[in-house]
């Protein structure tokens, strides 16, 4: 069974044949640096991981399906059937009855596990790292950190914090709003190569599970989504000064409720006020968008909050088409 051939076939959200990948590379093009365009380029015609360069024996691969998955994914069963059914509705993964195994080739099955935290959301982890012995060979195992994009977010929070200090030197007397941009299942929207797809399948609920979109666990991953992020802030910036935006997404925007104003105008010094005056409005008038991989962290003053969000939707809705 050709599992490529199958997903070309189902299409849509099964190969994101939902986008305009040269309309999308067009629009951000001029407002990234070439190696972000690259990178993006590349996952969105390629797919990912950039390099996957491995073997696996058959004695490699009966010893992970002998295994199975982690204690977790029994104790947690119920919540398991939930999540799987989730993602195939999503179109995030396909099943399979298991007997089809036999007839799918490059195939190979990774443990998961499921992390629960009281009072967050339940996670699918695919555990690519784990080695069930000495000669195990797990699928990170044929990827390598230097062969894909670089990741920056790490410094995204300094740089949320170094934005509000702007603001606040800028218009000292005005209230300053955060907010919090969350892409849902980030990682899904970067396809995995379809010559390599089987190689990240895994088992749950008696089902042969093949993901098509990145999965939470595998060491490429949150490189190959830091293009999308990096992209997104720089258009955001790039659309902050499109009025247009605001009333576009108003109905999005209107589902969010701002606390009224909560700095009196007499709070900072005259000191203060008139040091204001050395930072360049462009500068404190645009924002700073920092995505924490799935997270888009930005602050405004009132006044341009809205339209600071509308840019941020729209970067967002065009990127990932």
């Amino acid at each position: 069974m050709d599992i490529p051939s199958v997903i070309c076939f189902a299409g849509n959200n099964y190969t994101g044949s939902y986008r305009d990948v040269s309309q999308i590379l067009l629009i951000v093009q001029p407002h990234v640096p070439q190696e972000t365009y690259d990178d993006l380029a590349r996952i969105l015609m390629v797919g990912t991981p950039t390099i996957f360069n491995g073997d696996s024996s058959c004695e490699n691969y009966n010893e992970y399906q002998r295994y199975g998955n982690h204690p977790t994914v029994k104790k947690y069963d119920a919540k398991i059937s939930k999540i799987v059914n989730k993602e195939e509705r999503n179109k995030h993964l396909m099943t399979f009855p298991l007997w089809a195994q036999r007839f799918i080739s490059n195939l190979h099955t990774t443990p998961q596990s499921l992390v629960v935290i009281p009072g967050k959301n339940d996670r699918l982890v695919w555990d690519g790292t784990v080695r069930l012995s000495g000669d195990s060979k797990p699928i990170n195992a044929h990827t390598k950190l230097s062969n894909e994009p670089t990741i920056h977010y790490g410094g995204a929070f300094n740089k949320h914090l170094q934005s509000i200090w702007r603001l606040r030197h800028v218009r000292p007397q005005e209230d300053i709003l955060l907010f919090d941009d969350d892409v849902k299942s980030c990682f899904r929207h970067a396809k995995i190569n379809l010559e390599i797809i089987t190689a990240f399948s895994f088992i749950l609920q008696g089902f042969l599970c093949i993901p098509i979109g990145q999965v939470f666990g595998s060491n490429t991953s949150p490189s190959n989504w830091e293009p999308f992020s990096l992209a997104r802030c720089f258009l955001a910036r790039s659309l902050f000064d499109n009025k247009k935006l605001a009333h576009k997404h108003q109905d999005l925007l209107n589902k969010v409720r701002f606390s009224p104003r909560l700095l009196p105008t007499d709070t900072l010094s005259p000191a203060w006020t008139q040091s204001s005056s050395v930072s360049s409005p462009r500068v404190a008038f645009t924002p700073s968008y920092n995505m924490f991989v799935d997270d888009n962290l930005f602050a405004s003053h009132r006044r341009d909050m809205r339209q600071t969000m509308a840019a941020s939707i729209e970067a967002l809705f065009l990127i990932l088409g």
